[in-house]
């Protein structure tokens, strides 16, 4: 019986990081945009949006970076470099056409940081909400 019940904790766990990730990528989902902030040049934009992947997942917000001409996709997955669980505050500031700051509220679960596609320098920024404080943390991808 115990045997039997640690299976079943086991594959709970397994189906609900399955469905936290799944809402961080899958193609099965809905997005809805949020903000759109185009960089100075007018070459690419940075998108912030909800993927809605039905009630077994939780929100999130990501962060991903299109060309300028790209349309934002309704149901396709988009590459995305910063995924957040929950609903935090994301602020989108271009520095120059080739560096942008994402500040983002903290508290919530960082599922996603990554540069791999990133054609610019990118920096992060983490808030708190009651104070405003921040933690800068800084990091670069080209």
């Amino acid at each position: 019986m115990k045997l039997l019940q640690k299976k079943m904790v086991g594959y709970g766990s397994i189906l609900f990081a399955w469905g936290m990730l799944s809402g961080c990528g899958s193609s099965l989902c809905e997005n809805e945009l949020l903000q759109t902030v185009g960089s100075p040049d007018g070459s690419l934009k940075v998108v912030v949006f909800e993927r809605d992947c039905g009630a077994t997942t939780g929100f999130n917000r990501q962060v991903a970076i299109l060309k300028n001409s790209k349309r934002f996709p309704k149901r396709a997955s988009i590459d995305s470099f910063l995924c957040l669980g929950g609903q935090p505050k994301v602020d989108v500031v271009w520095l120059s056409p080739t560096e942008v700051r994402i500040r983002y509220e903290s508290g919530g679960k960082v599922f996603r940081k990554s540069f791999a596609k990133v054609p610019i320098k990118v920096s992060f920024e983490e808030f708190d909400k009651a104070g405003g404080k921040t933690n800068g943390e800084r990091k670069e991808a080209k």
